[in-house]
């Protein structure tokens, strides 16, 4: 029976843009005088936000913050009516240490209270939060009634549109560099540490890595392998690799190590299995997948020549690559089914996770094992030496 795994990036969407100077009502932490300031454009009730928020500003202000080498500035962009209220409620607190605890509460919470079109209902979550932070029902209803509160919001967001040609949420602008909202999805991308900036994570193991390698360096995918086939396309492959070395937090060795890396914030994008990661996203880790680009290859079950219960072992294989056995499977694990019929079993929820879908099929190069199997020794040993180096 053969099980489609599939390799490619995994990012946290993360946008970056420029802006020239703070708002005087904008909240801030930080030291004036850092040499770096980062401002970020957001709506209380956009997921990429809070998944910003959530696994990068704690971090962030430990790191570069708190030390003051950084200044961070929350501006606000709200997208909706919801969005608009969390604002005006945090900007309720009396101090800005407050606003900042009270903000980052709004977003690890953005599920319990930004859902619905309820807005009364919405209004009275966002208040349930902020009564956890010590302001009174009172208070936040008057500060809720107050239309100055919401016109300085709101033109703060008119203000970013108007001068910082701001579209969508979150842009992140550092000093003067501008990053666009258009997060890597391509090992093209994962490569382009320009216009990607961030730490990256990749296998210490070469299978995958340099044929996303070679697809980065514009190889077509169905000349991968012809490329591999000489010397000199190895050598391409391995420069590639050393071309961002020196991006690479960590060479990782077990699957589970670049999911913990994105979800602690320690890296910013890895290359590894799909599995993995969205076992990491179902369990409400703040990672999520692109598939521009990926490899697949198939897991095998085989059966040992002359078995003494072979008769035993074919009925239970003949079981498992049936259509509706094969649709079980990724139920308990985003790994895709290699029979095209069994997909028909399989609802639109889970489908969504899996490598399986005709589109991704279209993206994804499916891996020579018979060319690994004749280079893998050679191969390694070259890879080994490049990463250790």
């Amino acid at each position: 029976m053969k099980k489609i795994n599939n390799f490619f990036i995994i990012i946290l969407l993360i946008s970056f843009a420029l802006i020239a100077k703070a708002h005087s009502k904008i909240l801030s932490i930080g030291s004036s005088n850092a040499k770096v300031t980062v401002k970020v454009f957001s709506s209380l009730t956009c997921p990429h936000c809070a998944n910003f928020h959530n696994s990068i500003f704690n971090n962030l202000k430990k790191e570069y913050i708190d030390k003051g080498l950084v200044r961070f500035e929350h501006h606000a962009f709200p997208l909706d009516l919801a969005a608009l209220n969390a604002e005006v409620v945090v900007r309720c607190q009396s101090s800005n240490d407050k606003k900042f605890r009270l903000l980052e509460e709004i977003y690890k919470k953005q599920k319990f209270w930004a859902v619905g079109s309820d807005i009364d209902k919405i209004n009275d979550l966002i208040k349930e939060v902020g009564t956890s932070l010590d302001l009174t029902e009172d208070k936040m209803n008057e500060c809720l009634k107050d239309p100055s509160a919401q016109d300085e919001i709101l033109n703060q967001r008119i203000e970013a549109q108007k001068k910082y040609k701001i579209e969508s949420t979150p842009t992140i602008m550092i000093n003067e560099k501008k990053y666009t909202n258009d997060p890597p999805a391509t090992f093209s991308d994962f490569w382009d540490v320009e216009k990607f900036p961030g730490r990256r994570s990749l296998p210490d193991d070469p299978a995958a890595v340099l044929e996303a390698a070679l697809i980065a360096d514009g190889v077509p995918k169905e000349d991968v392998y012809r490329v591999l086939s000489s010397s000199e396309g190895i050598h391409r492959a391995l420069n590639k690799v050393k071309e961002i070395k020196d991006h690479i937090a960590f060479w990782w060795s077990s699957g589970a190590q670049p999911v913990q890396a994105l979800a602690s914030g320690e890296i910013d994008m890895a290359i590894g299995w799909n599995g993995r990661f969205q076992s990491g996203i179902d369990n409400g880790l703040s990672i999520e997948m692109a598939w521009g680009d990926s490899i697949s290859h198939v897991g095998y079950i085989m059966m040992v020549n002359g078995a003494p219960n072979s008769q035993e072992a074919i009925k239970l294989l003949n079981y498992i690559i049936e259509p509706e056995k094969q649709a079980r499977i990724s139920h308990f694990i985003s790994y895709g089914p290699t029979s095209d019929k069994a997909l028909q079993y399989i609802d639109a929820k889970t489908l969504k996770k899996l490598p399986s879908t005709k589109e991704r099929m279209n993206n994804t190069l499916f891996m020579d094992i018979s060319w690994w199997s004749r280079n893998s020794e050679q191969v390694l040993e070259a890879y080994l030496s490049l990463i250790q180096d």
